[in-house]
């Protein structure tokens, strides 16, 4: 609740600042009886609808990047593995060979 009220005080302020800016740079006469609650609270409500829209895009990114993590660490984890386990075969096939030639 108290969010909600600070996002709808920021967007009447804000509002009420870009009027007076326009009206100070554009040097125009504004009808400041077109700002109403109600435009005030659709602002707000878009506003809130942008932030949760953001929020939900950054906990997807988020989440995309911990799995692209997790796809990386697994990735490196299978490549030594591979390395290892020909390094291991490699070993044993010298050593067969080693035991060959010293029976001889």
């Amino acid at each position: 609740m108290k969010k909600t009220t600070l996002i709808a005080c920021a967007v009447v302020a804000l509002t009420c600042c870009a009027c007076q800016t326009a009206e100070k740079t554009e040097k125009t006469n504004i009808d400041y009886s077109k700002i109403t609650v109600q435009n005030v609270l659709d602002q707000s409500a878009q506003m809130r609808q942008n932030v949760n829209d953001y929020k939900a895009a950054q906990k997807a990114a988020d989440s995309q990047n911990a799995n692209t993590g997790k796809t990386v660490v697994n990735n490196i984890k299978d490549s030594a593995k591979t390395q290892y386990n020909e390094v291991k075969q490699q070993l044993k096939n010298e050593r067969d060979a080693w035991s060959d030639t010293l029976k001889k």
